[in-house]
């Protein structure tokens, strides 16, 4: 199996988040035809040790969502083909090239349990690389990651003609003043997500 074949295969197996075994059985299969050992973890990652110089990553799972498999022009359209079905089949790939450790991770999507489980329950490499659609002629360096937090803003309760703010408009003041630095990055703004929950008493104003 070429790393074409690989690739064509995994996007054109249903892999969304918390259903990888078929593309997980992709996987393995490639490394075992290739002479390297592979197997599934306890959580569903696709584990092929290597040289631990490098760990080469990418997550098996895709968003939900249908899109029939089919190459236009030499491009391969799919479920996953971008986001991360892709680079998944190339770290795969150069993983066998130069025989660099690598780990298919599950439920990147959602829980992120393949990521957390990997990371305790397996020694640091010197370096990682992780595939991500973050472009093809670039390196990045980090990402932004994703938090999840909750804002509260209490006041006296009063009527809102008051001049003095109250919870709701602290609160939109709040999400202003942190939405502020990704308005000025458009590329860093697609990237974030937020969940912010602001709070008012609640008695009546």
């Amino acid at each position: 199996m070429t790393p074409r074949d690989l690739l064509v295969d995994l996007v054109s197996t249903p892999s969304v988040s918390g259903g990888e075994a078929e593309a997980a059985g992709v996987l393995e299969d490639y490394f075992e035809a290739q002479g390297r050992d592979a197997w599934t973890d306890d959580v569903g990652n696709v584990r092929a040790p290597g040289d631990d110089g490098v760990l080469l990553t990418s997550h098996i799972d895709t968003v939900p969502g249908h899109i029939d498999v089919r190459v236009e022009n030499g491009e391969l359209w799919g479920r996953g083909s971008v986001d991360a079905t892709g680079p998944l089949a190339a770290m795969a790939a150069a993983s066998v090239e130069t025989g660099a450790s690598f780990v298919g991770v599950v439920e990147e999507e959602t829980t992120s349990k393949g990521a957390r489980h990997l990371a305790a329950d397996r020694a640091e490499p010197e370096a990682v690389v992780n595939g991500e659609p973050s472009g093809w002629d670039a390196v990045t360096l980090g990402y932004r990651g994703y938090l999840v937090g909750t804002y509260t803003a209490e006041t006296a309760s009063g009527h809102s003609s008051r001049p003095d703010p109250n919870a709701v408009q602290h609160a939109t003041a709040w999400t202003e003043r942190v939405q502020a630095p990704s308005a000025r990055n458009p590329a860093r703004s697609r990237q974030s997500r937020r969940r912010l929950t602001a709070r008012r008493p609640s008695s009546s104003p």
